[in-house]
């Protein structure tokens, strides 16, 4: 048995953790978080060669009977079989980007640069060409943060050129949406059409900045390097020196907390696409506008009363949400503009919960937040031990809540103990 667990696990790295340790499969980008009791017996396999002797040492060195160190090996080696989870992946079948088979041809002219509105987030350039003048007033009122004159634009590289087309010939109103001149989506409902440029935007902005954010030097001190890396989270503070950063999956209720801090007055660094810099845990602000679901309307309603009056779209997952952008929003367009990060909350709205705030311990942060990453580039050894770096050293907590107000008093006490 215990011949058969090491060659199972020689593929792991060991990385010491907050009274545990993490095993780390780079390969497959397999992750298994371990307790201080898992994490010795780990270690201790390696000091042995039979699965009895494991058990005498175990038994000793915690002052147990042989047979509680026996159940306590076995379920560590069948927690290793159950508990081990992969890091997000994004599939890339699923990108806003790729050109599709057998696509429409885009007119000569469609191209027309005195038309084109500018958009730029994070020294990222992409122009759009749109001919459907209703669509094309939604996307100014989306991102009129973000919509520079071409004067602008012209200082930095145009990372896109997208081209919406109404179809020809079509019983009901379509769209093709083209990327630099290549077709990535025909027959697109009218609804549909703003949730997919939203995605390409998403997307090239993720893209764009992993491009740039080559390897820098963090700490002088160290010299260590590594890449800034990108998380499924929401950042806001009471300034922007200050700020919490609130991973969560979809649907947890991170927009909905987003936007309700800034209503009243949070600066909103982002929503959905979360930069952080974890050597020194900081995050680049990308505040794209909110992206609200049905059932999030009925609760912002008190805070955006036009909320509901807003076009509603439909999203390629079928789900129907509203493009909500917000005040306090800390722009970095054509330069990038930093914050530091000072504490961690996983959040969760429930109605059933007036306000609840607590800390949780650094193993469950690490796997939560491993399971909000959004990039999909494979983590490599360093850049898994600098999350793990922030994650020992800030602060986390989970936070339920279904009022605001109190929740935002709980979170204001953390940003001033800090």
């Amino acid at each position: 048995m215990l011949a058969d667990f090491k060659e199972t696990i020689s593929s792991f790295d060991f990385i010491a953790f907050q009274d545990g340790g993490v095993l780390f499969n780079e390969l497959d980008q397999s992750v298994l978080i371990l307790n201080q009791s898992a994490a010795f017996i780990w270690c201790a396999a390696f000091e042995v060669n039979t699965f009895e002797q494991l058990v005498a040492y175990i038994a000793e060195e915690f002052s147990v009977s042989s047979n509680d160190a026996r159940k306590d090996i076995e379920l560590f080696l069948k927690s290793f079989q159950s508990c081990c989870f992969s890091l997000v992946k994004e599939d890339d079948a699923k990108s806003f980007l790729r050109p599709i088979r057998t696509p429409p041809k885009p007119s000569g002219n469609s191209f027309d640069k005195s038309r084109a509105l500018n958009l730029i987030v994070n020294r990222t350039s992409i122009q759009f060409f749109i001919t459907d003048q209703t669509i094309k007033k939604e996307l100014i009122r989306i991102f009129d943060f973000f919509i520079r004159s071409s004067e602008v634009s012209s200082r930095l590289e145009i990372s896109h050129s997208v081209l919406v087309r109404s179809d020809e010939n079509t019983a009901n109103a379509t769209f093709s949406l083209y990327v630099d001149k290549h077709c990535v989506f025909k027959s697109l409902p009218f609804n549909g059409v703003i949730p997919y440029l939203f995605g390409i935007i998403f997307e090239t902005v993720w893209k764009s900045t992993e491009r740039k954010c080559k390897p820098v030097i963090y700490n002088d001190e160290s010299g260590k390097k590594t890449h800034s890396l990108m998380f499924h989270a929401a950042v806001s503070g009471c300034s922007p020196e200050k700020m919490i950063m609130f991973p969560a999956v979809s649907g947890a209720g991170k927009s909905t907390l987003a936007a309700m801090l800034a209503a009243k007055g949070w600066s909103f660094f982002t929503d959905e696409l979360a930069i952080i810099y974890p050597e020194v845990h900081q995050v680049l602000s990308c505040p794209l506008p909110i992206c609200v679901k049905e059932g999030a309307v009925d609760v912002l309603s008190e805070f955006y009363p036009d909320l509901s009056n807003l076009m509603q779209h439909h999203r390629l997952d079928n789900k129907r949400a509203r493009y909500l952008p917000v005040d306090n929003a800390v722009l970095s367009v054509d330069e990038e503009v930093r914050a530091d990060i000072i504490a961690i909350v996983f959040p969760h709205y429930d109605k059933e919960v007036i306000c609840q705030l607590e800390p949780v311990n650094k193993q469950y942060a690490l796997e939560q937040l491993l399971e909000c990453g959004s990039s999909g580039r494979p983590l490599n050894r360093e850049e898994l031990g600098a999350i793990m770096g922030m994650i020992e050293k800030l602060p986390c907590y989970c936070l339920k809540y279904s009022d605001i107000d109190r929740a935002e008093s709980r979170l204001e006490v953390i940003i001033e103990s800090q």
